[in-house]
């Protein structure tokens, strides 16, 4: 069955889909029934240091950045065989000399893709930090209010 899409952009929004699909059905789950949830609500609100809002915010940046790697990967790999294709009698060298700079573009790709995951990893562990002594503090004045 033929749904008119490419293989490469199938693999590039089926992922994320298929993530917020069960995500759904996960919040769905759980506000219906407490026997579906992981943790209770208590422990949830309790532990959880980032909120809801900030970890949505952040997941859909790390898949509109993945997405637009992989829609450049797959114009760059189209781009390369179109110059392919379309001279005559290429020889193994040209054919080669393609290959050669479709694997730098994608080298250079993953090394940015890597710089925003390390980016986005120190982020997030100044959030954490910022959110734990904004606790420490909160339970200072408690204690100096008591």
């Amino acid at each position: 069955m033929d749904l008119g899409i490419s293989d490469e952009v199938l693999g590039t929004f089926a992922p994320i889909l298929v993530y917020w699909i069960y995500s759904g059905i996960y919040v769905l789950l759980g506000l219906f029934s407490e026997n579906f949830r992981l943790h209770s609500k208590q422990d949830e609100d309790e532990k959880n240091l980032v909120s809801k809002s900030a970890v949505v915010k952040g997941v859909l940046l790390q898949q509109v950045v993945q997405a637009m790697e992989s829609m450049k990967l797959k114009y760059l790999k189209s781009d390369s065989m179109m110059e392919l294709t379309n001279a005559p009698g290429s020889t193994d060298e040209e054919i080669e000399a393609v290959g050669t700079k479709v694997k730098r573009k994608t080298d250079k790709i993953a090394k940015r893709l890597d710089k925003v995951a390390r980016d986005s990893k120190s982020k997030k562990a100044k959030v954490v930090v910022e959110v734990q002594m904004e606790r420490e503090d909160a339970a200072e004045r408690q204690r100096v209010v008591q």
